[in-house]
């Protein structure tokens, strides 16, 4: 019993997927992709699923790629500072 007690207080951690950038298309484009935040080139998110992935894009989104992720799939989109 102490056991469970002491592993709920413990750090949780989430494995993070690695995609292709296609691949990140795909889901994109297939509407499984919930929410993502954008560095640079680094692109973090979760799928509709609540899966946890990550992957890096050959050139930085510009803008009208990104509006139009958020406007045709509903990605919810922030950006690191």
């Amino acid at each position: 019993i102490l056991m469970s007690v002491f592993s709920n207080f413990g750090p949780h951690y989430t494995q993070v997927t690695k995609l292709g950038y296609s691949q990140f298309l795909d889901k994109v484009e297939h509407g499984e992709v919930k929410q993502i935040t954008i560095d640079n080139q680094v692109i973090d998110g979760v799928t509709q699923n609540g899966e946890a992935f990550s992957t890096y894009a050959p050139n930085k989104p510009d803008n009208p790629l990104i509006e139009s992720w958020h406007k045709n799939y509903n990605v919810v989109i922030a950006g690191k500072a």
